[in-house]
């Protein structure tokens, strides 16, 4: 009975300590296929079938459909400019750059990959129906409180905000510099 009870034990430990050291891997990014740009990240084998084993594990651990790589790509902000997690109690703007691509849109998140239920009905916004200054650049808003512009409302807790490009320039597989991507800068937090 004990030595059933060792192996029951040995098991057990090895599946915890596996399934412990997978996640780690994949939070700390084995594969070596992030790209950062800012707040920006974004996975250089997001829709490459010959991606790693550990590029293809974090795809489907998220959950996420990639563009295919003729359509376009998906960049994540789950933090701020200055490396803040995102966080619905604070206000933030995201401007700057419009990224080359033919359309793009930005869409908020929560933490888990759902679409923000709120009053304003209203989880993103595309290239098309943005404010723009005069220089063709754009600012929008986002936190809990209603704010002036283009708005998006965030749940109070964290959240993630998703920029999709369709049919640009920059391929995946290329640097992609802050420079080229909207800042997202926090202004207050409650």
């Amino acid at each position: 009975m004990l030595r059933v009870l060792s192996v029951l034990v040995v098991l057990f430990g090895g599946a915890v300590i596996g399934l412990r050291s997978a996640e780690l891997a994949l939070d700390r990014n084995v594969s070596g296929d992030l790209v950062r740009a800012g707040a920006w990240e974004m996975r250089v084998s997001e829709s490459l079938v010959s991606a790693d084993p550990y590029a293809q594990a974090e795809r489907a651990r998220s959950g996420v459909i990639p563009l295919a790589s003729g359509e376009g790509f998906t960049l994540t902000a789950r933090h701020d400019s200055q490396g803040r997690r995102l966080n619905g109690r604070c206000a933030y703007i995201v401007a700057g750059a419009t990224p080359a691509a033919r359309f793009w849109s930005l869409t908020l998140f929560d933490e888990s990959g759902h679409l923000v239920a709120n009053p304003a009905q209203r989880q993103g916004f595309t290239s098309t129906e943005l404010s723009r200054d005069a220089k063709g650049g754009f600012e929008i808003n986002v936190g809990s409180q209603v704010m002036p512009g283009d708005w998006l409302p965030a749940p109070p807790r964290g959240f993630v905000l998703l920029l999709r490009l369709y049919d640009t320039p920059i391929g995946t597989g290329v640097s992609v510099t802050p420079e080229q991507v909207p800042a997202v800068t926090r202004l207050a937090c409650a």
